[in-house]
């Protein structure tokens, strides 16, 4: 069993979350045809149907925090804040820390009698040509889509996931068949990062709310109540190979896991190089889209090059060529471009970066 510490109680808020939906079904209404997927199959409602809560978890401290404030209001009395689903899209390619927080989320999860975590991937279904985002990429020449100034990835790879197995899910099957949405809580706070992305409403089938925001909670707040749970802080969830790595984050991650570090060197290498080649205008500098981890750690701190090359190897000869034919075709190079400001991109069911006021 997992102690729930609480050591200040008045950090746990009550989110301002919407009340849940009912709705009563007349009995010659309960057998329904929903889709199912690619087929359609028969349902039956309930006698009442109540809309379904959904938490979209990254793994990271703000939405572990948003978990954490969930249990405290369930424990308050309020039966609406327990979670139908709560959902983790696995890209296999998240780094060790965040993998390893996901037994000890389970963990803190059942000691409070909530739903286990339910794992969504694309990958290792045998749907898919590769195991992993990672694999993706390399195989293709190319880095993730946020570096090009995108969110695709996160779109294909984690909500897309997550809307297909909801697809299939009773309860949601259910909810949209009595007209309702599914409630969608995302842990989005109000830091400056944060509250550029767009505040989506949601769509017919969703709804989706931002109560960590909408509550004004930024960062030192949700790391102090993830420490008064008596929880370890899962920090920042994010692929080994993110475009929104901060270049501070670089020899954190040399520190724990330099293979990784030199994975993501050769996949920045073999994809600039491959970028050049095909003679079009380039969009992006590098893993960092305005700047390139390569050439940051070569001023930084080129005893992490020479340590990476020699264990691991780092594309040297892809960066040579892409250097070489940057030098002679430098009509092809990317001009000023605009850093990604998300921390990470969970949550991907914003793609749009709003203009702060």
């Amino acid at each position: 069993m997992v102690a729930l510490v609480i050591t200040h109680p008045g950090l746990f808020v009550d989110l301002p979350i919407p009340a849940r939906k009912r709705v009563e079904i007349p009995l010659e209404f309960r057998r329904k045809r929903v889709q199912n997927g690619r087929f359609k199959i028969e349902i039956e409602l309930p006698p009442v149907v109540r809309q379904p809560l959904m938490v979209s978890y990254g793994m990271g401290t703000d939405s572990t925090a948003l978990l954490a404030l969930l249990i405290k209001m369930v424990e308050r009395g309020n039966a609406d804040a327990m979670p139908d689903v709560i959902h983790f899209a696995d890209v296999r390619a998240e780094k060790d820390v965040t993998m390893a927080y996901v037994d000890k989320a389970q963990r803190y999860l059942k000691a409070a009698g909530f739903p286990a975590v339910t794992v969504v991937s694309k990958f290792g279904r045998g749907t898919s040509k590769d195991d992993s985002i990672i694999e993706n990429c390399e195989r293709l020449k190319t880095m993730p889509s946020i570096c090009f100034g995108g969110k695709s990835c996160s779109i294909k790879h984690k909500a897309d996931q997550m809307d297909l197995w909801t697809n299939k899910w009773l309860p949601a099957q259910q909810a949209w068949a009595a007209g309702l949405t599914v409630l969608k809580l995302i842990g989005y706070d109000a830091g400056k990062a944060d509250m550029r992305r767009s505040t989506n409403p949601g769509d017919e089938k969703y709804t989706y709310c931002y109560p960590l925001r909408d509550a004004g909670l930024t960062r030192p707040d949700l790391t102090a109540i993830i420490a008064a749970m008596g929880w370890d802080d899962p920090g920042k969830s994010a692929c080994f190979m993110c475009g929104a790595t901060k270049r501070h984050e670089l020899v954190p991650l040399y520190q724990t896991e330099p293979d990784k570090l030199a994975r993501a060197l050769r996949l920045e290498a073999a994809a600039m190089r491959n970028s050049i080649e095909r003679g079009m205008k380039m969009t992006t500098k590098g893993l960092g889209r305005n700047w390139a981890w390569r050439e940051y750690l070569e001023v930084s701190n080129p005893e992490i090059i020479i340590a990476l090359a020699a264990r691991y190897g780092i594309g040297t000869k892809d960066w040579l060529i892409y250097k070489d034919l940057m030098a002679k075709r430098g009509d092809l190079a990317a001009g000023p471009l605009t850093e990604p400001e998300v921390e990470t991109c969970d949550g991907a069911f914003d793609d749009i970066l709003a203009p702060l006021p």
